[in-house]
């Protein structure tokens, strides 16, 4: 975390001395720059999130890193402690890994993908949606996953893909969620997330200036 709050402070230092269409192009690099770090953050907090599942017990790993009503889709939303009530850690956790990171601009948002083993030896993926704490740490908000009938080759490292930041055309800030509503954005709104059903997953689209597009479908990834 140092070294994002440095990054951010040498970059405000260089916009004091700069034009004014100069300090709007390195505030968007300084914006994008964290954003970027902040994904790895998020890379790492996944696989923590797997780790702890391995040595701690699944279930306890989830109620660990989950933020205060989190959802599971088991099918439809449920709030992580309703839905984990009274459930013992199996002998065996699942293990996953993440294969793709997507985040909004203002770095408060997250979304990971990736593959998943079954301790039965079935394949399968995940979705997970992360939200950034107050006090910078990332919990998770909601989380789905399926069976894949082989198992998804790892990238040699996840990818990271950042929304765009808003420019003078939107993105429109979105009205508030309720508790417990199965969607929900970023603060700077670029990049949402929604459930679309027992049927399909969650899906998350991220905004490319000056639209939206899909970047994480419900459902099993495509081959």
């Amino acid at each position: 975390m140092k070294a994002v709050l440095s990054l951010a402070a040498l970059m405000l230092a260089a916009c004091a001395h700069a034009a004014p269409e100069e300090n709007a192009r390195v505030t968007d690099v300084m914006r994008q720059e964290v954003a970027d770090e902040e994904a790895r953050r998020v890379i790492a907090a996944e696989r923590a999130f797997a780790a702890l599942a391995r040595t701690s017990g699944q279930w306890t790993a989830f109620r660990a890193t989950a933020a205060p009503g989190a959802l599971l889709f088991w099918p439809d939303p449920v709030p992580v402690e309703r839905a984990l009530a009274g459930l013992a850690d199996p002998p065996r956790s699942v293990d996953w890994q993440p294969h793709r990171v997507v985040m909004s601009c203002d770095a408060t948002l997250a979304a990971t993908t990736g593959a998943a083993q079954w301790p039965d030896g079935r394949n399968g993926w995940f979705t997970t949606i992360w939200a950034r704490q107050a006090d910078g740490s990332w919990k998770w908000i909601a989380d789905h996953g399926g069976i894949v009938p082989a198992a998804m080759p790892a990238p040699a490292t996840p990818a990271v893909e950042l929304a765009e930041c808003p420019g003078a055309i939107g993105p429109e800030r979105q009205p508030p969620v309720d508790p417990g509503e199965a969607r929900g954005g970023s603060a700077d709104a670029t990049l949402l997330w929604d459930w679309t059903g027992p049927e399909g997953g969650l899906r998350v689209t991220m905004w490319i200036g000056p639209r939206y597009a899909p970047t994480i479908q419900p459902g099993s990834p495509q081959p």
